[in-house]
């Protein structure tokens, strides 16, 4: 498994992990906030912090997109769940995922 996750961490550049890791860092100051779960993180929860992202902090929809990509690479590199749905293995495409979490997470448009 480790080996797995070395293979896929190798498969983004150092630029997009950076900013994965802020995006999560992100997330889970919000949960501490809310009083939210981060890990693993409830539909609702990520629905309110995508809520938040565009009410309070006026994000566009591509930052939407690449803070649920943050937060599903870190739910699927601890091998947890997402908006209740199994996250794909390590290294597959991002994008897909992405799209069908964002698609099944309630109020994030």
């Amino acid at each position: 498994m480790e080996q797995a996750r070395h293979y896929a961490a190798k498969a983004k550049s150092a630029r997009t992990l950076r900013a994965y890791e802020s995006d999560w860092g992100d997330f889970v100051a919000f949960c501490r906030r809310t009083g939210q779960g981060s890990l693993p993180a409830a539909r609702e929860t990520v629905a309110l912090y995508l809520t938040y992202l565009v009410d309070e902090r006026k994000r566009k929809a591509s930052t939407l997109a690449r803070r649920v990509a943050a937060i599903s690479q870190v739910h699927q590199a601890a091998g947890q769940f997402l908006c209740g749905r199994p996250q794909s293995q390590p290294g597959s495409q991002a994008s897909s995922t992405d799209s069908a979490v964002l698609s099944e997470c309630p109020g994030a448009v």
